[in-house]
C-alpha cells in the first residue's frame, strides 16, 4: 500500500508541472509575457536578491562617511531621453541599499560625494555587477579623484576587475586608495557602453585633523574630457596631431593589422592600385 502512494503521489506532481508549464507556454506565446522580458525578469530578481554583506573597514578606527553624504551624479556626454527613461526604473540609492543602480550608455558618469566635513579619506570603494546575457557589463576602468582648490586630482584608478567577455554573472567591489588625503569632495568616473549596475558606494576615513593627513603635490591633475580636435599646442594631445583607431578581436591573427592595411588609411590611391601622397 506504502508503495502505491508513492506511486500516486509522484504521478501527481508530474502532472502538476506539466500543467504549469503548458501555462507559462501559452502565456508567452498569447501574447501575454514578450519571452525576452522573461528573461530580463529573471536576470533582475536573481540581481536584487543578491545580498552584499556589510563590509568591515579596511583598516581599524575607520569611519564610513557616505551615508551622511551628498551624492549627485552627472553624465559625461549627451543626454538621450530613452535612456533616461530606462535607467529610470533602476533607480536605487547608491548608497545603504542592496538594489542596483542602472547607468545605461551616453558617455561615462561621474559620481560626487560632497562629505558633511573634511575627511582623511583612506579609500573610495564602489560595488559593480556584470550579467553579460542581458548586457550588464563592468566598466573597463574606475577613476578615484579628490576636489582641492576648485581642481579635481586623480587619487587611484582601478581596470576592470574581471574581463568584460567572461560569461559568467559576477559581482565585485572596486576601490580606490586615498592615502589619508584630505579632502570634503570626492568623484567617482568610470565609462558606460551598455549598462553598467553600481550600488555600496563607502568612503572610509577619519577626522581630518589627525596627524595622518596627507596634501596632494604628487597627484596629477584628473584629464579632461576631449571636447574640441587634437592640436600639437595642447599639453593632454602629447603633440598628436591626427590619430587613427584600429580596432581588432585581440584574440586571433585576424585582428593584425599589417602595413598593406594601414596604406588605405594614411595615403591616396590610385585606379592602378598605387599610393601617392599621404592625407596627414
Amino acid at each position: 500500500m506504502r508503495f502505491y502512494d508513492r506511486r500516486k503521489a509522484h504521478f501527481v506532481k508530474v502532472w502538476i508541472a506539466m500543467v504549469s508549464m503548458v501555462l507559462a507556454l501559452f502565456t508567452v506565446f498569447a501574447g501575454g509575457v514578450n519571452p525576452a522580458q522573461v528573461m530580463v525578469a529573471s536576470a533582475k530578481a536573481k540581481s536584487a536578491t543578491s545580498m552584499p554583506v556589510q563590509p568591515k573597514p579596511p583598516v581599524p578606527g575607520l569611519h564610513d562617511f557616505a551615508p551622511l553624504s551628498s551624492i549627485t551624479v552627472t553624465r559625461t556626454g549627451p543626454p538621450d531621453a530613452t535612456f533616461i527613461r530606462a535607467e529610470s526604473k533602476r533607480n536605487s540609492p547608491l548608497v545603504g541599499s542592496n538594489k542596483w543602480h542602472g547607468f545605461l550608455q551616453q558617455s561615462g558618469r561621474n559620481i560626487i560625494i560632497t562629505l558633511p566635513v573634511d575627511v582623511a579619506v583612506y579609500s573610495v570603494s564602489i560595488q559593480m555587477e556584470q550579467i553579460p546575457q542581458i548586457g550588464v557589463i563592468y566598466p573597463d576602468h574606475v577613476d578615484f579623484e579628490v576636489m582641492e582648490n576648485g581642481n579635481w586630482y586623480e587619487a587611484d584608478n582601478a581596470p576592470s576587475p574581471i574581463a568584460t567577455w567572461n560569461k559568467q554573472d559576477t559581482i565585485e567591489t572596486i576601490t580606490g586608495k586615498y592615502g589619508y588625503i584630505r579632502a570634503k569632495q570626492v568623484l567617482i568616473h568610470f565609462p558606460v557602453s551598455g549598462w553598467v549596475f553600481a550600488r555600496q558606494i563607502h568612503v572610509w576615513g577619519q577626522n581630518a585633523s589627525q596627524s595622518t593627513v596627507q596634501t596632494l603635490p604628487q597627484l596629477p591633475p584628473a584629464p579632461q574630457e576631449f571636447g574640441s580636435p587634437m592640436t600639437t599646442a595642447a599639453p593632454r594631445d602629447l603633440g598628436i596631431k591626427n590619430m587613427l583607431l584600429v580596432y581588432n578581436d585581440g584574440t586571433t591573427s585576424m585582428g593584425t593589422w599589417s602595413v598593406s592595411d594601414f596604406l588605405p588609411m594614411v595615403g591616396y590611391r590610385t585606379q592602378q592600385g598605387q599610393f601617392e601622397g599621404r592625407m596627414f
